[in-house]
């Protein structure tokens, strides 16, 4: 039996390696700031007026894709709300509930997160972290249960690109789709897909 099959593999694998297994060099991101929160009594739920409004007032272009959702009679989450700014930084809002029925949503199973990320290599903007712990805390009233910073390298640019280009798509679907924004689009809309 010939051993040149089993080496012509062996390269193949170890220029796959070499090349990332795929078209970047780097498949994962960790967000520059992460903050888990969770809020209770009067500021239950995290109220998603307040959220768009921090993040317009800092000239992030903002989705409400839970709302649009809702409105669809989709809805998923408690919570999802995606924006990013000139700089190509993200800042998204996420409720996640322990319980998939959203009937029985309560505060006690519904945890919040809200995450930054720059374009690679990550360069922090410490005003927008500091403001986004502050809201957090004084605005929203809620209580922050972790946090963690992360550093992507420049390899990590091309993946962040294609994150990026795919959450600016579907926050256009959910602009077009939301009844309660101006740029909602009945005949843009009705090409959305929907879930299945």
């Amino acid at each position: 039996m010939s051993t040149k099959p089993a080496c012509l593999f062996l390269a193949c694998i170890a220029a796959l390696i070499g090349q990332g297994c795929g078209p970047y060099a780097v498949h994962s991101l960790g967000a520059d700031l992460a903050i888990d929160f969770t809020c209770s009594g009067s500021a239950y739920p995290a109220s998603e007026a307040a959220i768009e409004k921090f993040l317009k007032a800092r000239n992030f272009t903002v989705a409400n894709d839970e709302r649009m959702r809702r409105q669809l009679n989709f809805g998923f989450f408690p919570l999802q709300i995606e924006s990013y700014d000139a700089r190509d930084i993200t800042v998204e809002f996420q409720g996640l509930a322990d319980s998939p029925d959203a009937s029985n949503w309560s505060e006690a199973t519904v945890n919040y997160h809200a995450t930054i990320y720059s374009p690679p290599p990550t360069k922090h903007d410490n005003e927008l972290e500091t403001a986004l712990r502050s809201f957090i805390t004084q605005d929203l009233r809620c209580k922050i249960t972790s946090e963690n910073a992360s550093e992507n390298p420049p390899e990590a640019a091309s993946f962040y690109a294609d994150i990026l280009a795919r959450q600016k798509n579907r926050m256009r679907e959910a602009m077009v789709c939301d009844k309660t924004e101006p740029t909602f689009d009945e005949a843009a809309c009705a090409k959305v897909p929907r879930p299945q």
